[in-house]
């Protein structure tokens, strides 16, 4: 790429994430007792130490707290657009007629076995309940699974290198689903009725998803060696589908996102997420959707994004108003929306505590894959 188109592209996006970066230094710093240290492409945190949040940052019965830091690197008040502690994830119930999707808070916690790492219960089944025609059968017991842990950004970013190099391992399993085991998309996608990041078909249902972990789970029931499978992207950023949600009825801004299900469905999950220099990060994802075009209709297309963005934000009450809402991101030449890490990731620091999460930036895993993969194994207890 050009030089000059370079440095044009890099300022022209810094300046719209400079400061969303600095929010997300200060809710990392806010999570743990570990320095978090600025850097020229973003933050760097030191993602070897798990440890225990301070009381502030958990959740408790699916509420949120609102959590408030000093400011950002420019001065300016920063504040977490999320939840309102008085706000409760309960079950309400779906309306298929309003086109709302299942609702997974009304789904029962499952009784975990905890003779597992992996997040395993046992179901009592029939014959009957694959064929209802068929009452004969007397019950059994089904071991079902969830993912151990989940890859939960970001793309372009070394994503697919780290699955390869994961699925290696010996007690690793990919899960039953597309790309060689690589991707399910269901939290963001299949779940909401997403075929892609556009097309829309049928919302699938949790009792589909968990099919998809089969492999893992009838491995588990004849075998001493326990194994762990995962599933992979899309999940931190793409979090548009929440007014699909029956408990974010006729609101403006979403009270129970993504991060809400999956705590109620899980039991301690366990997030990787990788992410590389912003700008890199958006080009590359840019000529690998568009081979057909080149730096200068990038920079065109970053400045209009910039410019739609801002519009929307003007008017906006939060940044959540506009970062997670379809009818602009949809239209955006290049998705700069996934560029501001923070604006989503936020979303899951509310939720769960940090210690659930290994942060690792794309430029030190490429310059040093053995020690980074030994920091996930590490996180992973493998």
């Amino acid at each position: 790429m050009n030089r000059f188109v370079r440095a044009r592209m890099r300022a022209a996006v810094l300046v719209h994430v400079v400061i969303l970066l600095g929010g997300l230094v200060l809710l990392l710093l806010a999570n743990s007792h570990t320095p978090a240290i600025l850097s020229p492409v973003g933050y760097r945190a030191d993602s070897s130490s798990h440890h225990e949040p301070n009381a502030q940052s958990q959740s408790l019965d699916g509420s949120v707290f609102e959590r408030n830091a000093s400011s950002d690197v420019s001065g300016a008040s920063w504040q977490i657009e999320a939840m309102d502690k008085s706000a409760r994830a309960v079950c309400v119930g779906s309306d298929v007629t309003r086109g709302e999707i299942e609702d997974l808070l009304c789904i029962p916690k499952p009784n975990y076995d905890d003779s597992f790492k992996n997040p395993c219960w046992w179901e009592m089944v029939t014959t009957a309940t694959q064929n209802p025609n068929d009452t004969t059968a007397a019950p059994t017991r089904l071991l079902q699974c969830l993912p151990y842990f989940h890859i939960l950004c970001c793309s372009k970013s070394g994503t697919t290198n780290l699955f390869h190099r994961l699925r290696l391992h010996p007690q690793i399993l990919p899960n039953n689903g597309y790309l060689g085991g690589k991707e399910l998309l269901f939290w963001a996608w299949a779940k909401n009725g997403y075929l892609g990041r556009w097309d829309k078909g049928t919302p699938a249902p949790f009792t589909k998803y968990i099919k998809r972990f089969n492999t893992v789970a009838r491995f588990l029931e004849t075998s001493a060696e326990e194994k762990k499978n995962f599933q992979y992207i899309t999940y931190m950023w793409d979090l548009r589908g929440w007014p699909l949600l029956p408990q974010n009825r006729g609101l403006r801004e979403p009270a129970v996102l993504t991060p809400h299900l999956m705590k109620h469905v899980y039991r301690n999950p366990k997030f990787i997420v990788l992410m590389r220099e912003p700008v890199e990060r958006l080009y590359t994802a840019y000529i690998f959707f568009h081979p057909d075009r080149n730096p200068h209709s990038f920079h065109r297309d970053v400045t209009t994004a910039i410019a739609m963005m801002d519009s929307c934000l003007a008017t906006a009450a939060s940044r959540r108003e506009c970062y997670f809402n379809a009818s602009v991101v949809d239209y955006l030449p290049v998705d700069l929306h996934y560029n501001c890490y923070v604006v989503s990731l936020k979303e899951w620091l509310v939720v769960f505590p940090r210690k659930h999460f290994l942060f690792m930036r794309t430029e030190d895993y490429s310059n040093n894959i053995k020690s980074s993969l030994l920091k996930v194994f590490d996180f992973l207890n493998i």
